[in-house]
């Protein structure tokens, strides 16, 4: 793969994200929506992840991801952990319908899972029901628009938002980079492990809390719900699970059985990225 330059808050985040897969005791895999302007590498870098477990997906649709699912080898199935999507804005070209239709097997994959199905053109039965996290990139663009079919609030508090944007310096570093022609690749980064208990002790799971307080609100203010007192709104229960569950996955990919301090830390580092601000990256 091609080699990237300044991308690591981004590389983190996708790798503790698919290391989630492995963490024994979480609520579900933690799904993403990663988001940037055009020529900021966000596909390049979801890419360069493989591993049992990851199915990746150029293009598709519900019938299409179902019949992926239906024709794959059970033992691979059993495996799955997450669903990725390296341009999800290749679906603005299809009906509103279908890409409804799609954004709803998500919330299905995404929680309580897909089980059956039984229509005129598909008829599959998965027990026990599939559930994966998603990783999906996309732009501002795709999801800005308030009529965007990714703004719905019950789909958005699934995942965890990760925008960013390049430095002027960085945009300067990478077109040098480009002038030169450097041929450098960069290897595949293997996401492989074994299914492990992490214990994520009290006191640090208490200091989550207002952070997933604040990121519900952030997704709730985007999703353009009329107001933050309605009896429907986000209070940071999905937004909680996902964090602990990140954090978890922080702390296994660092060889912990117990989160530390530091894989504390190191989630802080990348939170400063889980907005809707397109912050520039360090």
């Amino acid at each position: 793969m091609s080699k990237t330059l300044g991308l690591e808050p981004l590389k983190k985040f996708l790798r503790y994200t698919l290391y989630s897969g492995f963490v024994q005791n979480k609520k579900r895999p933690v799904s993403a929506l990663i988001m940037a302007h055009p020529e900021r590498a966000k596909s390049t870098e979801t890419l360069k992840f493989e591993g049992l477990g990851i199915l990746y997906m150029t293009d598709l649709t519900h019938f299409g991801l179902m019949e992926e699912l239906r024709d794959m080898p059970s033992k691979q199935r059993e495996l799955l952990h997450h669903l990725v999507i390296p341009d999800l804005e290749k679906l603005r070209s299809r009906g509103r319908s279908v890409r409804e239709e799609l954004m709803a097997s998500f919330r299905d994959l995404t929680e309580e899972g897909l089980g059956k199905m039984h229509t005129g053109k598909m008829n599959v039965s998965f027990n026990p029901p599939i559930v994966m996290g998603v990783v999906a990139c996309t732009t501002p663009e795709d999801i800005g628009d308030r009529r965007s079919v990714l703004r719905n609030i019950t789909l958005l508090s699934r995942f965890i938002p990760f925008t960013y944007d390049y430095s002027d310096q960085l945009k300067i570093d990478i077109l040098n980079f480009v002038i030169k022609e450097d041929e450098l690749t960069e290897r595949k980064d293997q996401i492989s492990g074994k299914v492990r208990r992490v214990e994520l002790p009290e006191s640090l799971a208490g200091e989550l809390t207002n952070y997933a307080v604040f990121l519900a609100r952030r997704i709730q203010n985007f999703a353009s719900t009329k107001s933050a007192d309605r009896k429907d709104s986000l209070f940071g229960v999905r937004a909680l699970e996902n964090l602990m569950t990140l954090l978890k996955s922080v702390a296994l990919y660092n060889g912990h059985r117990t989160v530390t301090r530091e894989d504390f830390k190191e989630l802080m580092h990348l939170y400063k990225y889980m907005n809707f601000n397109f912050k520039e990256l360090e």
